[in-house]
């Protein structure tokens, strides 16, 4: 569903802060599954005829199967990492400004992520494109300013009615 400017900024100057300074952004990050047998040290294991062998490197396991004339890793029942690594993905990072948009991202994307998370992020610190964007993204709000979050005013008054503009 595609929103108005205006929706976008009534939203963004009212909704909860959770307690950090703005400009605030939204952006959503991953957790990647990563499984490492290929050269590179990770510990692994190998079944083959119903036992279990672990190596602690590739080179360990090419010496296994030349001892046990084993020809090809296709002889193996099963080839399964120990070390599964779990790791940020930023493959998927994006950036939203309101709450209810990362969060509709993440149902409508669901099937993309492992397990999306969305992080606060203060948005445009030291960014002067993103402080450009955030200054006309304040303006462009309709709501009453005593409905804006207390950040979310402090901020506009500090920036365009002429308080200190480096904080």
């Amino acid at each position: 569903m595609r929103r108005s400017l205006e929706e976008v900024a009534n939203e963004y100057v009212t909704q909860d802060n959770l307690c950090t300074a703005h400009p605030i952004g939204f952006i959503v990050t991953d957790l990647e599954e990563v499984y490492n047998h290929d050269g590179d040290g990770d510990a692994f294991y190998v079944v083959w005829n119903y036992d279990r062998f672990n190596f602690s490197s590739r080179e360990e396991m090419e010496e296994f199967m030349e001892e046990n004339g084993i020809e090809d890793e296709d002889e193996f029942d099963e080839i399964i990492s120990q070390d599964l690594v779990r790791s940020p993905n930023n493959y998927h990072q994006q950036i939203f400004l309101t709450k209810s948009g990362v969060e509709e991202h993440m149902r409508s994307n669901a099937h993309h992520y492992n397990e999306p998370k969305s992080l606060l992020i203060h948005a445009a610190w030291r960014n002067p494109d993103m402080d450009a964007l955030i200054g006309a993204l304040y303006r462009a709000a309709t709501v009453p300013m005593e409905e804006w979050n207390h950040e979310a005013r402090s901020y506009y008054q500090r920036r365009e009615l002429g308080g200190n503009k480096n904080q």
